[in-house]
């Protein structure tokens, strides 16, 4: 009897597959805990728990919430555009009340006559193109014939 030692047989490639695999996990995982470290608490910042957490259980009441709201500063209110000035000539032709300002019903009318005019000025004409149709005899002057 022929007494041979079995051995399991060894696949290079899958074994260094598994072992790619494996460092992607470990690294993904290393990643990920770095970024948790990262990462702000939410919740409020310390400077505020210290001034408005009265039970100091690191956590903010509805009572505690609300004394904070109450103290907090009021963000500024965005200035409203000023309207453009416009032509004197048009105030002179719409405004006929004469306050320096166009009403509702004087915007109309001034709508009203820009798009009548619009409708009224003549489109630019467009240039024709030439138009490139070969003779019948073309095709053989193209070729030298």
């Amino acid at each position: 009897m022929d007494r041979r030692v079995i051995r399991p047989r060894t696949h290079p490639m899958k074994t260094t597959s598994l072992i790619v695999v494996a460092g992607m996990f470990a690294f993904a995982g290393l990643a990920q805990a770095e970024e948790a470290k990262q990462k702000p608490k939410k919740g409020p910042a310390p400077e505020i728990l210290e001034k408005y957490d009265a039970d100091r259980d690191g956590k903010l009441s509805k009572e505690e919430k609300a004394a904070w709201i109450k103290d907090r500063p009021k963000p500024e209110k965005k200035a409203k555009k000023e309207p453009k000035p416009l032509d004197p000539a048009i105030l002179e032709k719409y405004d006929t009340n004469k306050d320096g300002k166009l009403s509702q019903e004087e915007k109309a009318v001034w709508n009203k006559d820009k798009k009548a005019e619009k409708a009224n000025k003549p489109k630019p004409e467009k240039k024709a193109k030439p138009n490139k149709k070969k003779s019948e005899n073309s095709d053989a002057a193209d070729f030298g014939e």
